[in-house]
Parts: C-alpha cells; structure tokens; sequence
C-alpha cells in the first residue's frame, strides 16, 4: 500500500527559519512548496488575500512564521480561503 504523503506549504521560504525548513524538508524527499513574494513556488504575500487560496490548494500542512503584531483575523482568513483543504476551529 503507498502512503500519500501531503505536501507542506512553507511560507517565508526565503527568510530565516523558512528557507532551513524547507531545505530540510526537501532532503528529506518530501514534497514542499514554496511560498513568498519572490522567489518562491507561489507567490504570496499577507496584504494580498487573492493568493491566499493558490497556495494552499492541494496543500495538507502548513509551517508560517508571522511578524509580530499579525493581527489574528489575518490568520482566520488565511485558513478560511481554501475551505476545501482545510478545517479550521474558532
């Protein structure tokens, strides 16, 4: 039996952590996207919720470092934008 394994959207993979997290996971063999304004898989930026749901269809985990002060209704709106994909509780 072949085990699906889902794929992890890392968002920030340019930055920091983001970039080590996805490398590792990467050479792990396990599949990754990318996800920020440049330079990545996906383009995607917080301000700009139209790329909230391209990034994270057919996504099944989710690593993201926000900058402090985020305020939590961004969160909310990230999770409900691919309702699909996700179940989110309140």
């Amino acid at each position: 039996m072949n085990k699906i394994i889902p794929t992890t959207l890392v968002r920030g993979s340019t930055g920091k952590t983001g970039s080590r997290v996805a490398a590792n996971l990467i050479n792990r063999g396990l599949p990754v996207r990318t996800a920020a304004r440049s330079r990545a898989d996906v383009a995607f930026d917080w301000s700009r919720r139209e790329s909230y749901a391209p990034a994270l269809d057919g996504i099944g985990r989710v690593y993201l470092v926000a900058l402090t002060g985020t305020p939590p209704h961004t969160f909310r709106n990230f999770a409900h934008s691919n309702a699909n994909a996700w179940k989110v509780s309140q």
